[in-house]
């Protein structure tokens, strides 16, 4: 059985997948659901690891180069994964409305 963050991550390599081989659905909202899937596999590869590792050492940080530099990637690309899903979320609701209102 599949944990909930498990089956995201099953759906959000099936998106990229099924996009990825079928030419005919490559359209500007299936490159924007392509933006969120890999926004939300970056998060979960990288981001949630490094939370953990702060709530199991209480906050604490091994010394080093190497470290401060990780840090300093893992919240670049949780902010960066985060802006762009709530862009590409933005992006997809316009192209929904103008679709609808204005066909």
């Amino acid at each position: 059985m599949l944990t909930s963050s498990q089956a995201d991550n099953v759906g959000n390599i099936l998106v990229i997948y099924i996009l990825y081989k079928t030419p005919e659905t490559r359209r500007l909202t299936s490159f924007m659901y392509v933006n969120l899937a890999v926004a939300d596999l970056l998060v979960t590869a990288l981001v949630m690891p490094q939370s953990m590792e702060l709530i199991i050492l209480d906050n604490l940080w091994i010394g080093g180069t190497f470290d401060e530099f990780l840090a300093k990637l893992i919240m670049f690309v949780f902010f960066v994964a985060v802006t762009a899903s709530v862009f590409s979320l933005t992006a997809v609701a316009f192209d929904f409305f103008f679709g609808i209102v204005f066909p």
